[in-house]
């Protein structure tokens, strides 16, 4: 289950992790979606005033960014900075362990930046995170450390399947988190007292008819209730099999057809 911005800072917050104010002289308004490069789409603007960001966030609430519509928006202080930071946490499919992301480049484009891949085990200890960091001369290097193993605690506490936080910032006197990703593992749910609203995979929020068939596959002991996922169109798809249903999804809609649903059962 992916996050949404302010649900990924309140959450690394009590971590420990410094966040923007709620208020300022200067202030960022953002559209709450889980949809990236939202800056360049209209999802992230600036203002000088309180005023002036009620005014902007109402506007993006009667439109859509990336074809996402728009129920909630985050608005707090436009901070100044010095350097900004990439951190990232996942699970690698080769090793099978936790890794470490880095880069001193953070912040937008930091995918064409030599993003370092460090190999972890669930027991690194903290004292070993100022040794992954490079350059070496980071401003309060060893605070920026701290930062990085907390972020790694809460990854592997909450059970996340990713964990990213692009730009961590540094203001001259503190690191602040100026925005974060988090992808929570649904099967660990039973673990935690999450109160987030459940979310398809279309990453908005379960539809009742969503909730009624998940349901029914909880109940049904062979789990053959199926996947349900409810779309827009007026015609009903039952379908097994991943890639035949895929398949079948794509002609009817090479034809002119509007799914009602996208249902893959099986047994």
């Amino acid at each position: 289950m992916k996050l949404y911005e302010q649900e990924a800072k309140n959450l690394l917050k009590k971590k420990g992790i410094n966040v923007p104010d709620k208020d300022g002289e200067r202030l960022v308004v953002k559209a709450q979606v889980l949809a990236n490069d939202r800056a360049s789409n209209g999802g992230i603007k600036f203002a000088g005033s309180r005023d002036e960001a009620e005014r902007i966030a109402d506007e993006m609430k009667s439109r859509e960014v990336k074809g996402y519509e728009v129920n909630n928006v985050l608005i707090e202080e436009k901070l100044d900075f010095e350097s900004e930071y990439y951190i990232g946490f996942l699970y690698d499919t080769d090793t099978r362990k936790p890794a470490l992301l880095f880069s001193s480049k953070g912040g937008t484009g930091v995918e064409d930046t030599d993003v370092k891949k460090i190999p972890l085990e669930a027991d690194t200890e903290e004292n070993d995170f100022q040794d992954f960091l490079e350059p070496r001369d980071i401003e309060d290097i060893s605070d920026l450390a701290d930062i990085t193993y907390s972020l790694f605690q809460s990854f592997l506490e909450e059970d996340m399947r990713l964990l990213e936080v692009n730009p961590l910032v540094y203001t001259g006197e503190k690191y602040v988190m100026l925005d974060a990703m988090v992808d929570l593992e649904d099967d660990a749910a039973f673990r935690h007292e999450w109160d987030y609203p459940e979310r398809s995979v279309m990453t908005r929020e379960k539809t009742e008819r969503e909730k009624k068939a998940e349901k029914i596959d909880e109940d049904d002991h062979r789990g053959v209730a199926g996947k349900y996922t409810e779309l827009d169109g007026d015609i009903g798809m039952m379908l097994a099999g991943g890639g035949a249903s895929l398949t079948n999804m794509d002609a009817m809609i090479e034809y002119g057809g509007e799914p009602a649903n996208y249902t893959e059962y099986g047994g």
